[in-house]
């Protein structure tokens, strides 16, 4: 009988252990598909940034402002190829939090960030003077050198454009 006993303490401890490793395994998984998430969302900022397209035409502007940008990129496609797109970046603020939205003409919306106190974009087009940041940019048929996304407790550079 205490054999017996023993038994089955030990299998129920087991099916405890494994049961601890399984919800183990669920929370690595999620936490490395948010990481994952968050990394291919910030590469697909900056690739959208490097193929951005000014005064090509009169059509293709830049113009930002605090929160809002718009502009004209080359973006990728389900069939393989990059296509000419407008797009849009805003700093939007709900009662749920504070997220970086990308979106494009071609319907694709990413969430670049989330989460962050505050926000805003400063635009920089001297490099050699990077205290020279302005709150809004153009419209116009030029780009800043740089975009600089402020929060309350950081700031992201991206460089524009494929620049010396």
């Amino acid at each position: 009988m205490l054999a017996i006993t023993i038994a089955f303490t030990v299998l129920l401890m087991a099916r405890g252990m494994i049961d601890q490793l399984n919800a183990a395994d669920r929370r690595l998984d999620l936490a490395s598909r948010a990481e994952a998430r968050a990394r291919n969302s910030t590469r697909a900022l900056e690739r959208t940034f490097d193929r951005l397209e000014v005064g090509t035409d009169s059509t293709r502007i830049f113009a930002g402002g605090v929160g809002r940008m718009a502009f004209t990129s080359w973006c990728d496609t389900p069939g393989g190829w990059v296509e000419r797109c407008d797009m849009t970046l805003t700093i939007d603020t709900t009662t749920a939090g504070s997220q970086l939205l990308l979106q494009s003409s071609l319907g694709d919306s990413i969430v670049v960030r989330r989460g962050f106190l505050g926000g805003s974009f400063r635009y920089i087009d001297d490099v050699d003077n990077p205290s020279a940041w302005v709150w809004r940019w153009g419209p116009g048929n030029t780009a800043p050198s740089v975009i600089a996304f402020l929060t309350a407790r950081d700031t992201i550079l991206y460089r524009i454009g494929p620049r010396g």
